[in-house]
């Protein structure tokens, strides 16, 4: 399965992020928090349903979360990704979705 959205193309099989054809190194976690994002458009993903699913077997600081998603706002552009307050984020723009 993959997303294309903007100049972008979120590989949710193989883990993998390309701008233009070209990949964008990140990490890990980083990638399952816009996977999560990106499956979700449109609607709003709470902080603590994104900390359990990308963080489940580890604890993680109150900052990790807020850090990832500066990150893929960097990466991305601050278009995509929404903060909406005491809900969450919601990944917004159009997505078309490939199998």
């Amino acid at each position: 399965m993959f997303y294309e959205f903007g100049r972008f193309r979120l590989d949710a099989d193989a883990h993998v992020l390309f701008r233009d054809e070209k990949r964008i190194p990140l990490t890990p976690r980083a990638l399952d928090v816009l996977v999560t994002l990106v499956e979700n458009r449109g609607t709003p993903v709470a902080r603590h349903d994104l900390l359990g699913k990308v963080w489940s077997d580890v604890i993680v600081e109150d900052g990790t979360l807020s850090s990832h998603i500066s990150l893929l706002r960097r990466t991305l552009g601050p278009q995509f990704i929404e903060t909406i307050p005491k809900r969450g984020y919601r990944f917004v723009g159009t997505v078309e979705e490939h199998r």
